[in-house]
């Protein structure tokens, strides 16, 4: 079956990835004959690299924004759902800007009968140069893609952006419909394995039997308007990928 046609939203990642490329190989290039003990590339890039980097962050920003509607209509959109895009988002602009975005979750931390709280937090101190940019910027790049993929296609192609104040479903044969149309089992699989996971673990993951869940799997059977929520987390879990 040949492929479909891309999205507005996944038209502009195109192009905004092809834009990077060539910001990266010019700074590359204008960076090259330079020696640092420290680096600061941002600092000695010159002001037309700088302006060209701001302007793909600004379209960056424009694609995000898009994003969170389409997550808005989407009966997959979940907050953490929401938070793994941003957090890519914000890795792809840092790289634009020549430094490694990190970020880490909370943990609590126990020795003997002492506990130390770690709260969640994020980093942009760590510079990097244009072609270990370039490689960060294409890892955050790809995640967000793939939540793209998910949102939109989760997305009946009739249906008219809803009111904010209005909760959307799917109809259940429109949701069989995009489960197995857009390979949504073959998806989940690969989220189980990316995690290291078996069926039986994955299972309570997402809230429901193994019986059940292997149906979704085998797409035997799609999740219902209410558990499609756990399987997005679920699958957007396996996307983050280490900071």
């Amino acid at each position: 079956m040949p492929d479909e046609p891309a999205t507005p939203m996944l038209e502009r990642l195109k192009r905004i990835r092809a834009r990077a490329r060539n910001y990266f190989k010019r700074a590359g290039t204008a960076l090259s004959a330079r020696e640092y003990s420290y680096p600061e590339y941002w600092s000695d890039l010159p002001p037309r690299l700088k302006t060209l980097g701001a302007d793909i962050s600004n379209e960056l920003a424009e694609v995000g924004g898009e994003l969170a509607q389409a997550m808005k209509r989407s009966p997959l959109g979940t907050e953490e759902g929401q938070r793994s895009a941003v957090l890519n988002i914000k890795g792809m602009a840092t790289a634009l800007r020549l430094r490694k975005f990190e970020y880490w979750n909370a943990q609590v931390m126990s020795q003997e009968d002492t506990y130390d709280v770690i709260r969640a937090g994020e980093s942009d101190e760590t510079p990097l140069d244009p072609t270990a940019a370039q490689m960060t910027f294409d890892g955050f790049a790809e995640r967000l893609q793939a939540h793209i993929d998910l949102v939109i296609h989760s997305i009946p192609s009739d249906q008219a952006p809803a009111p904010a104040a209005q909760q959307t479903t799917v109809d259940p044969k429109t949701l069989r419909k995009v489960w197995v149309k857009k390979k949504w089992p073959a998806k989940l699989k690969e989220a189980r394995i990316a995690l290291g996971q078996s069926q039986k673990q994955a299972a309570p993951l997402c809230h429901v039997s193994l019986e059940t869940y292997k149906k979704w799997e085998q797409g035997r059977r799609p999740p219902s308007d209410s558990n499609a929520r756990n399987v997005l987390a679920y699958i957007a879990e396996s996307l983050k990928g280490s900071s």
